[in-house]
């Protein structure tokens, strides 16, 4: 078997980039142009900067909930309305990242046989009698 040899070639120079932009004027996460609270889009933006438990597991549904905004705020604009169907995926999309929020700690349930008290805070009948 005879090795095939590949022929020399020059090395590829990658053309540079010339970006004609303010830093300051180019739009990252950080520094966002301003959004109106009052179009779904604006919506989900100002709750995904207040969200700081969501990480970047969570950028499916971060990339939902605005697919769905841009969705309802062009229906909104040409229709004066929405489509029931697309408003409830929408409210599930946020609601599921809503859930994803820590929260305290569950309390415990209390244990009739050491508490002495029932599930809804009604006297056990466990503890009558046997002081």
């Amino acid at each position: 078997m005879t090795a095939v040899q590949a022929p020399e070639s020059e090395p590829i120079e990658a053309p540079s980039i010339v970006v004609d932009a303010d830093p300051a004027e180019v739009e990252t996460d950080r520094a966002r142009p301003e959004v109106d609270p009052d179009t779904y889009v604006g919506a989900v933006e100002v709750y995904l900067d207040a969200a700081d438990w969501l990480t970047l597991a969570d950028a499916p549904f971060k990339i939902h909930a605005r697919k769905l905004a841009v969705s309802l705020d062009k229906q909104l604009a040409a229709k004066g309305e929405v489509q029931s169907a697309l408003a409830s995926t929408f409210a599930k999309v946020l609601g599921d990242l809503d859930k994803r929020r820590p929260g305290p700690p569950p309390a415990p349930k209390p244990d009739p046989l050491v508490d002495g008290v029932g599930p809804h805070g009604e006297a056990s009948i466990f503890g009558l009698g046997m002081d």
